[in-house]
């Protein structure tokens, strides 16, 4: 029997609902938004209004449907012998409703399933199979969301192609599974020798092994996406919301230019140096550098027409300090705390929490400032440190979703290809 002529009946949900709603959800909220800047605002009020409603029941039957599919392939997994990466139905969506930590869930509920539904669609000999690293890309796409004009173009995106194109095909594939005449071949507990548990990432003589786990992209991503949602954080914090929606032209590209940078660094840093002690060492004198060279960049770049001579700024040592002090408390942090409690989302906010701390009291006590006692206030950390500390458990959750995905697409990639039949 072949994929194409499988009459498909099911109780997944109903897809021409879901597209129905979502698109009529989204012309509601385009016309709305273009009738604000009108002489008619108001009703491009009402048309908003409307359009947040369908858009809310949008989600509501997506969510559904999402539960539907990750109760159908968990059971399936269990019946053939597959221990599911997670556990139950309820925890896969429930979990996506919790704030910030669903920052690394979005990973999980979205980036394990096609891995899954392929496992045991192949296992009922379908044809038809899900892009495995789909789930990955929603979900870089939704935390690039939060970063100003890219990420009204990204929500576009995701929202009107990505999701219905995600949930479409698992559960096309699902119902294929479920009219499916073949017998599967149960299998024994899915696993292998070469396992990579979580807590052995301390054990490896560097934090990644390049010989064998190659480097590590998801983490760059990770860093670039955690510096700019701080940056951004910062700018509708201290300069207001309008500017948040629509910052400085300069002020953006200068903050993705050095963010990037830092974070191609961050991820070449990690899979150069060998030993871990001495990563925090590399990486305080690599951030030191950095913000020297953009010194010179922003100096050069003040030049009055006629000047040519290009000016190099005189090196501050207590600056340099500044910097290198920062780089390696936060390396430090980060390995150190894989290190010695393994790679888990408390570890890492413990310790980026902690380096953070370190940092701010050597950065004191080398008399840079100012600090909140400068503005005549009773206690030690100012509006800033709040926004920075906010931002390292932004960072740990992010970094955290990096490492997950990163080693768990490998150990299912070597799943795949050790499953062992009865």
């Amino acid at each position: 029997m072949t994929d194409e002529n499988i009459e498909i009946k099911s109780d997944f949900g109903n897809l021409t609902t879901f597209y129905s709603l979502l698109y009529t959800g989204a012309a509601f909220l385009f016309i709305g938004l273009a009738l604000i800047f009108t002489d008619t605002p108001e009703i491009g009020l009402i048309f908003i209004f409307i359009a947040s409603i369908l858009i809310i029941v949008t989600f509501v039957i997506f969510y559904i449907i999402l539960y539907r599919v990750w109760k159908f392939i968990i059971d399936k997994e269990q019946g053939l012998g597959i221990t599911p990466s997670i556990p139950s139905a309820g925890r896969a969506i429930g979990f996506l409703l919790i704030p910030l930590f669903n920052i690394y869930w979005i990973f999980r509920a979205f980036g394990k399933l096609p891995v899954e539904i392929n496992l045991v669609a192949k296992k009922y000999n379908v044809q038809k199979t899900v892009q495995d690293n789909l789930g990955y890309i929603i979900g870089i796409f939704s935390l690039m969301g939060l970063i100003p004009i890219i990420g009204y173009i990204t929500v576009a995106i995701n929202f009107l192609i990505l999701l219905p194109l995600f949930i479409t095909r698992c559960v096309e594939v699902c119902e294929l599974i479920v009219a499916s005449d073949v017998t599967p071949d149960r299998t024994t507990e899915i696993t292998t020798t070469e396992k990579i548990e979580w807590q052995s990432i301390k054990e490896f003589s560097s934090l990644f092994d390049n010989e064998e786990h190659s480097i590590n992209y998801f983490i760059g991503i990770a860093l670039f996406i955690s510096l700019f949602i701080i940056r951004i954080i910062r700018l509708a914090t201290f300069q207001g919301f309008e500017d948040y929606l629509m910052p400085e032209f300069d002020y953006f590209i200068n903050g993705v230019a050095i963010d990037l940078i830092i974070s191609v660094l961050f991820v070449f840093t990690c899979y150069l140096v060998k030993k871990n002690w001495l990563q925090p060492f590399v990486w305080g004198v690599v951030i030191a550098a950095v913000f020297y060279f953009r010194s010179i960049i922003f100096m050069n770049a003040q030049l009055l027409p006629g000047e040519n001579i290009i000016k190099i700024p005189s090196l501050n040592i207590l600056e340099l300090i500044k910097d290198f002090t920062w780089g390696f408390a936060f390396m430090f942090g980060f390995v150190f705390a894989i290190n010695i409690w393994g790679a888990k989302i408390w570890s890492l906010i413990v310790g980026l929490t902690i380096s953070y701390v370190v940092y701010k009291s050597l950065y004191l006590a080398l008399g840079y400032g100012p600090t909140l006692l400068d503005y005549n206030y009773d206690y030690i950390f100012s509006e800033t440190d709040i926004i920075n500390l906010f931002g390292r458990i932004i960072t740990a959750l992010l970094l955290f979703g990096g490492l997950f995905v990163h080693f768990d697409n490998l150990q299912s990639k070597k799943i795949l290809q050790k499953t062992v039949v009865d």
